[in-house]
């Protein structure tokens, strides 16, 4: 046993020899770039998921008007638009544990009512749908770069 403990730790010592020997403002600088990279490239998606609905794509700029109009895109009612938002802010003024149980999960469930939307309104099915609420990085991408025109 005690030989598997020393196996361990060296183990442990050679990653961490790996990671001592790079300098952490590299290690920082590269996580940056990878940051601006999906930034720029979830930005770029957006853009193109409004233009592709025949919105201007700058309103992805402009807080919670671009909400109000991704809602009009999603064909979501604005009464879940508003309640979104109040069930969040009701949620912030209680406080405690439960407030915060209940505000993710309502959270996730209107997530997934407005990704299933979206879908929806590209003529794309359950699966996609799925992949938009799991995998957003990936999917939003595929949807505001790929050949799939909104059907409203």
């Amino acid at each position: 046993m005690e030989e598997l403990i020393r196996q361990f730790i060296d183990i442990c010592s050679g990653i961490g020899w790996v990671f001592s020997k790079m300098e952490w403002p590299v290690i920082i600088t590269l996580i940056i770039i990878l940051c601006l990279i999906i930034g720029t490239l979830n930005f770029i998606s957006q853009w193109q998921i409004y233009s592709k609905a025949g919105r201007s794509g700058w309103l992805i700029m402009v807080p919670i008007y671009n909400a109000l109009i991704f809602a009009d895109i999603c064909k979501v009612p604005r009464t879940i638009f508003v309640l979104s938002f109040l069930i969040g802010f009701v949620c912030g003024l209680i406080g405690g544990n439960i407030a915060i149980l209940v505000n993710y999960t309502c959270s996730i469930a209107i997530s997934a009512y407005w990704s299933y939307n979206l879908a929806k309104v590209y003529g794309r099915d359950l699966w996609f749908t799925m992949g938009l609420i799991f995998m957003p990085l990936i999917f939003y991408p595929i949807l505001g770069l790929g050949n799939y025109e909104y059907e409203g």
